[in-house]
C-alpha cells in the first residue's frame, strides 16, 4: 500500500510539473489521460 501511494505521488508530481510546463488545462489532461477530474485530483495530491 505505501509504494502504491508513493507511485501516485511520484505520477502526480510529474503530471503538475507537465502541465504547468506546457499550460494544460486540467480538462485536456483528463481527456489525454482517460480520467476523471476525481482520479487526476487524486493523483495531485498523491
Amino acid at each position: 500500500m505505501k509504494k502504491d501511494k508513493i507511485c501516485c505521488a511520484a505520477l502526480g508530481t510529474y503530471i503538475v510539473e507537465l502541465q504547468n510546463r506546457v499550460k494544460l488545462r486540467n480538462v485536456d489532461v483528463c481527456k489525454a489521460l482517460s480520467i476523471g477530474h476525481s482520479v487526476y485530483n487524486d493523483l495531485k495530491k498523491g
